[in-house]
């Protein structure tokens, strides 16, 4: 065969009948079949010279699937934050690596709702003159209740989004008034947490400032609330850790123990220690007192451990000038400080026993005692009487009184003679301080109450549901008339009820949507609870008892021998120490909120 004649037709070129059967293809002449069609008498058409585009790798496939998703959700308005697609996400890398980039202008999108929620529509972005009026707002009045941070006067809402984008998100959603509004918003911070924290895994400042102001203010709106606070704060906690503003900056990076410090090669050079800035002071203080309220009311998570270097915080912010309220913060670390040394006391069922006889419990009364009245001495006038730190006391002696309603256990060497001596004074210290509290609560302005932190409104749920024990306890000589003539736990419910209502007044919503009408609906609720258990009719019970018209001042309080036992209610169960430190029903919605019921006698079953 002539060396220049094709063995074959060239490849892609073959007839139909070849290409199926994956054999060479001889040609004979053009207008005639090929060899092995003539030989098996086949017809002999041209095939399709369509070729298999080559298989993609799954990588390959993934992304091609991730960009088309992405297309499609930025064609409809719905893609979360601003973000960008993959492809372009990888060449803009460089100059945006977060999505905290991302001014807050225009109409931001959110594609995804929480459970409660219909798909949410768009975020619109306040105006510079509403953004100027939310930052006025929180500086002035929210920071006024809980310090968490120190905004300058002149820093303007520009410069904190380009500053700390963060925070400024989760600001702009504690001032926003609408409440569908605000709940995009909280939806909007969680995907941005998640991102930096979870994916990115990025830690800064800024991220643990909004994540404590997302605590204080905002976790009451998300759901699952009881939830959101819980693992929100542990994040924070975790990012006080990376970020060691729990302990002195190092001077060396060698976290090995010494023995093997010699396997590892010293660094060149140590890094010079960076001086602790005021704002992180600020934040350490902060996540403690948040942590220490969470992990007291909702059980489920154990307080932020304090190390001496918080103590040198909170020495250097009592007496700090940059801001006004430094000093403030402080003494609501140091009142909180004071409660976790209350919790570890003999009466919590949890604390640990080294087997060593423990001393009765009037000693450890003894001893907390001048502490707390140490603590009022130490604080100024000035910011003793300010409205958040008063309510932070109040409720610190209020967690060390109301032990004595724990029924006392037999099997230790707490002899009746010696509880009984102490507990009765002890029931009457409790009730003075829960009048003091409320009565400083209900003088409070309507625009300060509006301000309170949710960490507040759980203070606020556990001296009431304090007083309703009080109420109802069957202790020998205690005297629940005179409670109810001191403080009647039934008019007091509904006067934090009108002021609730009077705050969702202030708001620009529907208040079948306001946080603050599901929490008057809750405290309505359990005022029903306890108005049915002390045995009054519902139309009787409007402003409470006719006694209760002229009640008794705190120092007006009789001495406990001249008031005779009072008959147990119905229902009555002894009181643990679980029950007196668990108040998580109060944002458990509506779903769970009558196992209040059984926590006001003294037990869950």
């Amino acid at each position: 065969m002539d060396r220049d004649s094709p063995l074959s037709i060239p490849y892609g070129h073959a007839c139909g009948t070849c290409a199926r059967a994956k054999v060479r293809c001889i040609p004979r002449t053009p207008e005639s079949p090929c060899e092995r069609c003539l030989r098996l008498g086949k017809d002999c058409r041209p095939g399709s010279r369509r070729r298999r585009p080559k298989r993609l790798s799954k990588a390959a496939q993934l992304e091609q699937k991730m960009d088309g998703l992405m297309s499609l959700l930025q064609s409809t308005g719905q893609l979360p934050g601003g973000r960008h697609p993959p492809d372009s996400a990888r060449q803009e890398r460089a100059d945006l690596p977060n999505p905290l980039r991302t001014p807050d202008t225009g109409i931001e999108s959110d594609s995804s709702a929480s459970p409660r929620q219909s798909p949410p529509t768009a975020i619109i972005a306040p105006s510079p003159a509403e953004a100027e009026a939310m930052l006025q707002s929180f500086r002035t009045e929210k920071l006024a209740c809980l310090p968490l941070v120190h905004i300058p006067s002149t820093s303007t809402p520009a410069d904190l989004q380009r500053e700390s984008p963060f925070l400024w998100r989760c600001i702009v959603t504690t001032e926003t008034k609408d409440a569908a509004q605000q709940a995009l918003r909280c939806v909007d911070i969680r995907q941005t947490a998640a991102q930096i924290a979870m994916v990115d895994c990025d830690k800064s400042l800024d991220l643990l400032q909004g994540l404590l102001v997302h605590l204080a203010w905002i976790s009451f709106q998300s759901y699952p609330p009881k939830s959101i606070m819980v693992m929100y704060c542990q994040i924070a906690t975790a990012l006080i850790c990376e970020l060691g503003l729990n302990r002195p900056s190092r001077t060396d990076i060698a976290m090995l123990p010494p023995v093997c410090n010699d396997l590892v090669p010293a660094p060149p050079k140590p890094p010079v220690p960076r001086p602790r800035t005021m704002n992180e002071r600020r934040a350490v203080l902060g996540c403690f007192i948040v942590s220490s309220v969470i992990a007291q009311f909702l059980g489920r998570m154990e307080v932020m451990r304090w190390t001496p270097h918080m103590s040198e915080s909170m020495e250097i912010l009592s007496s700090s000038t940059e801001s006004p309220h430094d000093a403030t913060l402080a003494y609501l670390a140091r009142a909180r400080l004071l409660v976790e040394r209350i919790r570890e006391g003999p009466w919590n069922e949890n604390s640990s026993s080294s087997g060593i006889p423990r001393a009765p419990l009037p000693f450890y009364m003894n001893s907390l005692q001048p502490q707390l009245t140490q603590f009022r001495i130490d604080i100024p006038a000035t910011i003793l009487n300010s409205h958040p730190l008063i309510f932070y006391i109040l409720q610190a002696e209020t967690t060390l009184y109301e032990t004595a309603l724990i029924c006392p256990s037999t099997d230790s060497n707490n002899t009746p003679d010696a509880l009984g001596s102490c507990r009765l004074d002890h029931l009457y210290a409790c009730l003075a301080s829960l009048r003091s509290f409320f009565d400083n609560l209900l003088t409070t302005p309507i625009p300060v109450y509006a301000s309170f932190p949710i960490i507040q409104s759980i203070l606020i749920a556990h001296c009431l549901v304090t007083l309703s024990r009080l109420t109802t306890a069957d202790i020998p000589g205690w005297d629940t008339r005179l409670v109810r003539r001191t403080a009647d736990v039934i008019s007091i419910s509904d006067q934090i009820c009108d002021m609730l209502e009077q705050v969702v007044s202030l708001r620009m919503d529907d208040p079948d949507k306001d946080p603050f009408t599901k929490l008057a609906v809750t405290v309505r609720r359990l005022r029903a609870t306890w108005a049915a258990r002390l045995g009054e009719p519902a139309a009787a019970t409007e402003h409470g008892l006719e006694e209760a018209n002229q009640p008794l001042s705190g120092q007006q309080l009789p001495q406990h021998p001249g008031y005779s036992e009072q008959t147990q209610l119905q229902g009555q169960l002894p009181v643990s120490i679980g029950d007196l430190w668990d108040f998580d029903v109060f944002f458990a919605g509506s779903d769970s909120a009558w196992s209040m019921d059984a926590v006001t006698t003294g037990g869950f079953g």
